[in-house]
């Protein structure tokens, strides 16, 4: 069991086409980021698929209900200060080449860097998938998939952030105050 969280770059392929060679710093400095929030907030990334990332935060069977509700309030928390974070350091993110912030700006006058995330938590299979060549470990069910639904949801809804009913339920009662 563990609390997923979801979360997309939006505009990423147009985005890569302008960028070009440079999208790799893009990708990276986002993941700077990310990785280092996540850590901080007790959880841990697991994929980066270029403009998507799945983090974790495992629920161990002997947990109490206030070490759940920490993790949960974490996993919150990261999503939350993420877009906080990523807004701040616009700079540091879009620090391009001339030729590269002259085709981005052009193509999306104001250019920011935004996310959709989710968050959900359920079962998952985690194991090693690959081959003796290249091996990752990844997480597989449904509601790593749903996490992933959730996420994608979030452009039709207009918001940045969705979370599943189940998810809310682990919450603490000062988060939900």
């Amino acid at each position: 069991n563990s609390i997923f969280g979801f979360c997309d770059v939006r505009q990423f392929t147009d985005t890569t086409e302008c960028l070009q060679e440079e999208v790799m710093l893009f990708v990276n400095r986002i993941a700077h980021i990310l990785h280092s929030i996540v850590n901080q907030c007790s959880g841990s990334a697991n994929k980066n698929i270029g403009d998507a990332f799945l983090l974790t935060w495992k629920l161990e069977d002997d947990m109490s209900v206030d070490e759940t509700a920490f993790l949960a309030d974490s996993a919150l928390v990261t999503f939350c200060k993420a877009l906080v974070e990523l807004g701040r350091y616009q700079d540091f993110i879009c620090n391009f080449s001339n030729a590269a912030n002259e085709r981005l700006y052009k193509r999306f006058p104001g250019y920011l860097v935004r996310i959709g995330s989710g968050l959900h938590v359920g079962w998952a299979i985690e194991g090693a998938i690959g081959s003796n060549r290249k091996i990752d470990a990844s997480y597989l069910s449904p509601h790593v998939n749903f996490t992933e639904y959730l996420e994608s949801s979030t452009k039709a809804y207009g918001v940045p952030l969705l979370i599943s009913e189940q998810f809310y339920s682990l919450l603490s009662e000062e988060v939900l105050l």
